[in-house]
């Protein structure tokens, strides 16, 4: 995309954008669109191509294979939604939980398993 943007390539963008985005976060994305509302077309315009990148990225990333994964401490299997550091299972309220109820080295563990270290801010993408 260029970086000068026009107002017609920011409706497109925008458009878009809504178009790919859940709509349990639309709230917020549109709360994001109105704070940028008066941003320079070419800060706006970065912004939404992110957006529309970042969600598909996601998308695309179901489709590819990765590795299972193996910490030395039982049976090779894919992290999963049970792990709250997988991607599938990714919760920040529930790590801190287990982090609390077992302990830092096993929630470390458990972080390490799905590629995460206590602490990380989002799953790791090359983990599935």
């Amino acid at each position: 995309m260029p970086e000068n943007f026009t107002q017609a390539q920011i409706d497109d963008l925008t458009t878009d954008a809504m178009s790919l985005v859940p709509p349990a976060k639309l709230p917020d994305f549109e709360n994001d669109l109105k704070a940028k509302q008066n941003f320079p077309l070419n800060v706006q315009g970065r912004f939404l191509t992110g957006v529309i990148d970042a969600i598909t990225a996601q998308e695309v990333e179901k489709y590819i294979d990765r590795p299972v994964q193996n910490n030395g401490n039982g049976p090779t299997r894919k992290p999963d939604k049970s792990n709250p550091w997988s991607a599938a299972g990714w919760n920040i309220t529930a790590q801190g939980a287990l982090a609390k109820r077992l302990g830092a080295d096993k929630a470390a563990s458990m972080a390490s398993s799905a590629g995460c270290k206590l602490g990380d801010t989002k799953p790791n993408p090359h983990y599935s």
